[in-house]
């Protein structure tokens, strides 16, 4: 829009001079048909939104947000309006700018026009007191509205079904949720100012008030969009991350608890106007963990035709890891002890489980090693007494061991971890399982006169199989 074009209703009236002009916009009859004396619902539809616009362009901070009533400065996810910049609107940008709505501008405009109505309405109330007696005032005040009033009703039943069947509601989609939540706030912050604006115009019904109007609308759909959210975590059917990473779904959805949380105060207000318990709120953030719990646990890997237990192992590992953590340094730390209290010990056990199921990767270089063992148990085999079956068995067992630590490598070169104490900790466990076993292995039996060709059979030492684990999920 060029703000050079930017005219106030006031000016507008001032260049026209005829006070009643905007009465007129709002009261024309449908049924003529004359151009000059009517509009179609079209019409007064683009010219209302086109002046809330005009207006809401101009606005350098709305009188809602003055005083000991203006709500707090927007936090790093609660602003909404973002547009493009100019020269002359960057200040009005720089009040509320941010990148979290950077997309989100249906609810964006929607905020402009709240702003704008308040304008409007002030400076409506400034033309009528110098045109009109008080007895009258009320009564045209009321008449100027009425369009603009159907029109932020309409608009906000719009902009509401549209965030209710936005896909992808925990992921991208989540802008609109922070979208909800600041026009709730403008709502219920606007009130006192309001309030005493509608007294002091004896504006007395309810559909005058257009706070009372818009706000369940809002509040309903906020209460709605959560459900959706919900089903939508519960069904997300998307697949084991590569490598066993740390899944988006995990990732998003503690951002939402946490932003869940932040947003609380508005979000009780919500299920308390709809009747429900204040700890409405909190079941949900159980709902929100147990759904999300479940959907991790009942992953699998499409790209897998077997149900491989170990890549299945490092993602619970991860995500279980990642859970905890970011729970026990977040915001989110005493309310979900309260809702589950074992946490702690529940998902380390699960952790531990997992690892035990993650080490069994390591079960054919222990199975091979064993093997040798077992073989000089019941032959006793010494350097110097080897027959040829032995110096067979010998070559056999090396490649069998070489084949199985080549392969554990090439497994492992898939698999990440994402946490850097956990790296570590699983590493310790792989040298506790397979480099003790190795190292007494390879002391017994690689010095041991079974070829002529000892590089070819004796290729890994205890210090290249401790280097390689080292290695492990650096890639």
């Amino acid at each position: 829009m060029d703000i050079s074009k930017v005219y106030s209703i006031a000016e507008h009236l001032g260049q026209k001079s005829v006070r009643r002009a905007s009465i007129n916009m709002f009261t024309v009859n449908p049924r003529l048909s004359t151009p000059q004396r009517s509009f179609n619902g079209d019409m007064i539809r683009e010219h209302v939104k086109a002046q809330l616009t005009r207006l809401g362009r101009r606005i350098a901070r709305s009188p809602v947000f003055s005083g000991n009533d203006a709500p707090s400065p927007p936090s790093r996810r609660n602003s909404l309006l973002v547009v493009p910049k100019t020269n002359e609107e960057a200040d009005f940008d720089r009040l509320f700018s941010s990148t979290r709505f950077a997309n989100d501008r249906e609810a964006n405009r929607y905020k402009y026009l709240l702003d704008a109505m308040v304008i409007l309405l002030l400076r409506e109330t400034d033309l009528l007191f110098y045109v009109f007696s008080n007895e009258y005032k009320s009564l045209v005040l009321n008449k100027l509205i009425e369009v603009p009033l159907t029109f932020l009703y309409t608009e906000a039943q719009q902009l509401c079904t549209a965030i209710e069947e936005s896909p992808n509601k925990i992921y991208d989609g989540k802008f609109a949720f922070y979208a909800l939540v600041s026009i709730i706030r403008w709502l219920h912050s606007s009130k006192p100012f309001l309030a005493k604006f509608y007294k002091e115009n004896d504006m007395k019904s309810p559909q005058q008030q257009f706070t009372h109007t818009l706000l369940p609308i809002f509040e309903n759909s906020l209460i709605e969009y959560l459900r959706l959210t919900l089903n939508e975590i519960q069904n997300d059917s998307s697949p084991l991350s590569p490598g066993g990473q740390v899944h988006p779904l995990t990732v998003h959805v503690l951002d939402y608890m946490e932003d869940y949380l932040s947003y609380e105060d508005t979000i009780i207000k919500s299920y308390h106007n709809r009747s429900d318990t204040t700890s409405q709120s909190r079941v949900h953030l159980a709902d929100l963990y147990r759904v999300l719990c479940t959907n991790i646990f009942e992953k699998r890997d499409d790209l897998v035709l077997h149900d491989d237990t170990i890549i299945r192992a490092i993602f619970l590992i991860n995500n279980t890891n990642y859970i905890l953590k970011r729970i026990e340094k977040s915001s989110l730390s005493s309310v979900v002890d309260k809702i589950h209290p074992n946490l702690k010990m529940n998902t380390e056990n699960c952790i531990g489980k997992s690892i035990k199921i993650y080490i069994k990767c390591c079960s054919p270089i222990v199975n091979a090693i064993q093997q040798m063992f077992h073989y000089d148990n019941q032959h006793h085999l010494t350097n110097h007494q080897l027959r040829d079956c032995d110096r067979d068995q010998l070559k056999r067992n090396f490649l069998i061991v070489n084949s199985a630590i080549d392969a554990f490598q090439r497994q492992h070169q898939e698999y990440i971890i994402d946490d850097v104490q956990l790296r570590d900790q699983l590493k310790s466990e792989i040298k506790k399982t397979i480099l003790d076993i190795f190292t007494k292995y390879h002391s017994k039996f690689a010095s041991m006169h079974f070829t002529h060709n000892p590089e070819k059979y004796v290729r890994y030492t205890p210090a290249i199989l401790d280097h390689l684990i080292e290695q492990l999920f650096e890639n």
